[in-house]
């Protein structure tokens, strides 16, 4: 009886252990398959105007077309033609946001024909290039919610950045970046929560741009992190587009930074609110969803009305 139940105890270990291999073999493969699609994009973002197909693609990393389409597939959202042309359409209206024209955004595209450029411009932003450039993209952006944010901390990695910062363009710097190692342990013994919170700050003549979670108090600060405090107020917050595969941070790059573009270049002139620039603009990400807070006063013309007002009351 003993020597049964033994040998049942042996094989439901066996079977515990052997479903576990193939758990972790799954997941092994699953990171191989997200890392190879990480490395093509990386390849497309570099080669983005030149002729792509997936065979060439493939003969970059010696796989057969057959195999990369099949992880993209896998990985998803976007198979790797579709991938190219999205990144060609963002690149286009960028170039409509800085004034070029529909001949000028088409010719730098790559497309093969106008009504190819078109149609997919419109299966991306549902507006034709022409309607886009009206109001350089500004008819499809979200207007921001004026909202008060308390202060807090941020505990993160700092980076070095250029000399002259230019926020459409370095917003998400992070995602360019390498990671210094920092423990778990050490992680949780800052006490953020899930949140992570991004900005550029001024240190020792240079720019750096910080990133890491939010703190009401800083208790402790691993090395080589550094810290930055974020004073409470009025903020404008402009949510930023998420993008259809939540891991994608070429895109949500692109959309911080298009966002961005929208809140300084377009939003605040025509607005009744200037940037409080004795505060700190950041950006907020929580479960694959972003948020860009813009520190904001009313113009005077506003807070002259407000006062006029509240001595109407007094008197």
């Amino acid at each position: 009886m003993k020597e049964g139940a033994g040998k049942e105890a042996a094989a439901a270990k066996n079977a515990a252990l052997k479903a576990e291999a193939e758990k972790r073999t799954e997941a092994e493969k699953k990171a191989a398959k997200k890392a190879a699609v990480k490395a093509c994009k990386r390849y497309i973002e570099s080669h983005l105007f030149e002729d792509i197909t997936t065979q060439s693609l493939a003969d970059s990393y010696r796989y057969s077309s057959r195999t990369l389409w099949r992880y993209f597939k896998d990985v998803g959202p976007y198979t790797a033609p579709q991938y190219v042309r999205l990144r060609r359409i963002h690149m286009a209206a960028r170039r409509l946001r800085h004034g070029s024209s529909f001949y000028e955004a088409f010719d730098a595209s790559n497309f093969k024909s106008k009504s190819a450029f078109v149609e997919a411009f419109i299966g991306i932003y549902g507006i034709s290039p022409w309607e886009f450039a009206k109001t350089r993209g500004m008819a499809l952006m979200n207007e921001p919610e004026i909202v008060n944010r308390d202060d807090f901390h941020i505990v993160g990695y700092m980076f070095i950045g250029e000399e002259e910062i230019d926020w459409e363009d370095c917003g998400a710097y992070y995602i360019t970046q390498d990671f210094p190692a920092v423990s778990e342990r050490e992680w949780a013994r800052i006490g953020g929560g899930a949140d992570m919170v991004g900005t550029w700050t001024r240190k020792d003549g240079s720019n750096y741009y910080i990133f890491g979670p939010g703190v009401r108090e800083v208790r402790y600060v691993p090395e080589p992190l550094g810290t930055l405090y974020i004073p409470g107020g009025a903020f404008a917050a402009f949510p930023v587009d998420t993008p259809d595969d939540p891991g994608d941070t070429t895109v949500l790059c692109e959309n911080v930074q298009v966002t961005w573009y929208f809140a300084l270049k377009q939003w605040l002139p025509d607005s009744d609110y200037l940037v409080d620039r004795s505060r700190i603009p950041y950006e907020f990400y929580l479960d694959g969803k972003a948020t860009i807070y813009v520190p904001v006063v009313p113009k005077i013309k506003d807070r002259l009305k407000v006062r006029v007002k509240v001595r109407k009351k007094i008197q």
